[in-house]
C-alpha cells in the first residue's frame, strides 16, 4: 500500500480536544530519549476519533502507540512490533511557533517486524528501547529492502539534516516529505522507514496510532 495523506481531515475542535487531553494528563507522561509520551492512547481518544477513523480504516484491533511531544527531530525508525499487518495513523496536533514542519516517509521497508531505530554512529544509550531495536545505518542493514546505491537526494537531505544527523544516515534512502500540519492524517505501513524532518520550531506534539489491517482494500 502507498501512503495515504488526508489533508484537513480533522476539525480544529477535535484537534483541540486531543491537545487538551495531552496537556491535562501530566501524570500519564513518560520519557523516552527526551521525548514526552502517553502510551496506548486509543482507550482515551476513541470517543473523539473512533467514528471518523473507522470510516477510513478498520479500527477493531488497535496495536498501541502514543501521544508524543519533542523538541528535536527523531531518528529513522519503524514501529511494526511483530505484526506484519500493522499500519500507522499519524495525526499532527501542534507546532510551536507555527513554523513549517515536514514528516518524511521513505520508500524502503524493513522485513524484521520487531521494530527498529537507526541511529547511525552517534552515541547510543545502553540496552534496547521498549518497543524496538537500535541499529546503525539502513543501507548496511540486510533487513532493509529497496535501498538504492546512491546518496539521498540533496533536496530531501536538506529537509532531513540536523546537527547530529549526517548524510550517511540516509544513504540509499528515497522518499517523500509530507506537511506535518494539524488537522491532517497520514496512514502508511508501520514497517516503512520514516522520521521527522529537521525542526525549526521549539517543539511539536502529535498522536500516533497503529491498527491491524488485514485487507488494504478496507482503507479508504
Amino acid at each position: 500500500m502507498t501512503v495515504k495523506n488526508y489533508e484537513n481531515a480533522l476539525s480544529s475542535d477535535i484537534v483541540d480536544k486531543l491537545l487538551d487531553f495531552f496537556n491535562a494528563n501530566v501524570h500519564l507522561y513518560k520519557d523516552t530519549m527526551g521525548m514526552t509520551k502517553i502510551s496506548h492512547p486509543w482507550k482515551y481518544v476513541e470517543p473523539v476519533l473512533g467514528n471518523l477513523l473507522s470510516k477510513i480504516l478498520p479500527t477493531e484491533k488497535n496495536l498501541g502507540d502514543n501521544f508524543y511531544k519533542h523538541n528535536f527531530p527523531y531518528f529513522t525508525h519503524i514501529d511494526s512490533n511483530n505484526n506484519p499487518h500493522s499500519y500507522n495513523v499519524l495525526i499532527p496536533l501542534y507546532i510551536h511557533n507555527n513554523t513549517e514542519q515536514k514528516f518524511v516517509i521513505f520508500d524502503q521497508c524493513c522485513t524484521d517486524y520487531a521494530g527498529a531505530t537507526w541511529l547511525g554512529d552517534i552515541w547510543k544509550p545502553e540496552g534496547d528501547f521498549e518497543s524496538n531495536k537500535k541499529r546503525d545505518f539502513p543501507y548496511k542493514d540486510p533487513t532493509v529492502v529497496g535501498c538504492t546505491d546512491k546518496p539521498v537526494d540533496p533536496l530531501l537531505y536538506d529537509i532531513l539534516k540536523y546537527d547530529y544527523r549526517n548524510e550517511e544516515m540516509f544513504y540509499g534512502l528515497s522518499g517523500t516529505a509530507y506537511d506535518y500540519k494539524p488537522g491532517n492524517i497520514l496512514i502508511f505501513p508501520s514497517n516503512r522507514l520514516h522520521c521527522t524532518g529537521r525542526m525549526l520550531c521549539d517543539y511539536k506534539i502529535g498522536l500516533s496510532l497503529r491498527f491491524e489491517v488485514l485487507d488494504t482494500n478496507n482503507i479508504l
